[in-house]
C-alpha cells in the first residue's frame, strides 16, 4: 500500500507540468481553428474502439453459446 501511495504522488508530481502544457496546447488550436479536427479525430478514435468492443463481446458470447451446446452433446 505504501508503494502505492508513492507511485500516485510521483505521477502527480509528474502531471503538474503537463497540465499547464496541455492548456496552452489547447489554446493554441483554438486560435488555429484546428480543435474541431482534434475533437472529430478522437471521436472517430472512441467510435471505432466501442464498434470493435461490441463486435468482440459478440463474438466470444457466440463462442460461449457454441461451446456450452457442444459441451451438452457430449
Amino acid at each position: 500500500m505504501h508503494i502505492i501511495k508513492r507511485l500516485f504522488l510521483f505521477a502527480a508530481l509528474l502531471a503538474s507540468p503537463l497540465r499547464s502544457r496541455a492548456a496552452d496546447v489547447a489554446q493554441t488550436l483554438r486560435q488555429d481553428g484546428k480543435i474541431n479536427t482534434v475533437l472529430v479525430v478522437v471521436g472517430i478514435l472512441l467510435a471505432g474502439v466501442v464498434v470493435w468492443l461490441v463486435a468482440l463481446d459478440r463474438r466470444v458470447a457466440r463462442m460461449e453459446k457454441e461451446n456450452t451446446h457442444n459441451g451438452d452433446k457430449a
